[in-house]
């Protein structure tokens, strides 16, 4: 039960640094001018517009990664409950991307592929640290 809480909080933190490095990758290729105000929700909308399909794409992978790395970390450190560890992490990163699809409007092609990617994403990474 304690390897697998602590799997579980391996992976979350493993899911964030994944996003977080993917993310960078698209913020360094096609960076967000500066003085965008994400408080003006008519103002985010045109950035999130403006942006190049190759952009949200980035985004897309960097959640589908996240899932992958957090639930293969949470499978190898748990011991009994492998798959429910790593499923566990693609549940949270699931519900992350539905709130960052609420603040953030997204093409809709982009919000029904983000929230169909991380459980199956999550349980490739636990089937893997099977």
């Amino acid at each position: 039960m304690i390897r697998t809480l602590l799997g579980i909080v391996l992976g979350l933190v493993a899911a964030g640094l994944a996003i977080f490095g993917v993310e960078s990758l698209g913020h360094w290729l096609h960076p967000i001018p500066a003085d965008i105000d994400w408080q003006d929700r008519v103002a985010v909308t045109a950035l999130v517009e403006s942006l190049p399909t190759q952009a949200l794409l980035i985004v897309l992978a960097a959640w589908a990664a996240g899932a992958l790395v957090g639930g293969f970390v949470a499978g190898s450190v748990s011991a009994l409950h492998k798959r429910g560890a790593a499923l566990t992490v693609g549940f949270v990163v699931l519900v992350m991307v539905v709130i960052n699809i609420a603040m953030i409007p997204h093409p809709m092609w982009m919000a029904a592929a983000g929230v169909l990617v991380p459980l199956p994403f999550a349980w490739l990474g636990g089937r893997w640290a099977l």
